[in-house]
């Protein structure tokens, strides 16, 4: 594992970002790189055919149990930190208050929850974003639905995932 003191805290960007770009950053996996998960050879699983294939059961996001069992590196990918909710903040100073400063709230992970705008003057939001007991399911929350798709896609992620984003 490399040192941590190679990584920067921060960088200049060459050109300007627009907010999709943010997204798609927050949402990455580091898929076809050496800090993909879902490629540590003990994914793999015989296909029958005397070759290996990798098992539908492979995630980008691995328990600390099945990172133990398996023996895969913990390096930690960008989609990963989970809580109630993140955000980002995009700010347009060339437009007026209400509408210039929008908070993109999403909740549980970023790659598997939708990015909700919510603007700068809001007043009020919708109710399913209020709602929310970590206790008690209830299919009036927007938490609980977007945790129940991220759980569902651990049942078979390789195949589930592809539905996610069509």
């Amino acid at each position: 594992m490399e040192p941590i003191s190679i990584y920067p805290t921060s960088v200049k960007p060459e050109r300007n970002i627009s907010i999709q770009e943010v997204m798609a950053f927050q949402r990455s996996t580091f898929e076809g790189t050496i800090y993909d998960m879902t490629e540590d050879y003990d994914w793999y699983v015989p296909d029958g055919k005397g070759a290996m294939k990798k098992s539908p059961l492979a995630t980008p996001f691995p328990s600390k149990d099945m990172r133990e069992l398996l023996d895969i590196n913990n390096r930690r990918n960008v989609a990963r930190p989970q809580g109630f909710y993140r955000m980002i903040a995009q700010l347009r100073g060339w437009l007026p208050d209400p509408i210039g400063g929008i908070y993109w709230v999403f909740l549980d992970k970023a790659y598997t929850s939708p990015y909700v705008p919510i603007y700068a003057g809001t007043q009020e939001i919708a109710e399913c974003y209020k709602n929310f007991d970590p206790t008690t399911y209830s299919s009036a929350s927007a938490c609980w639905a977007i945790d129940f798709v991220d759980n569902l896609l651990y049942l078979k992620w390789q195949e589930a995932v592809k539905d996610l984003w069509q």
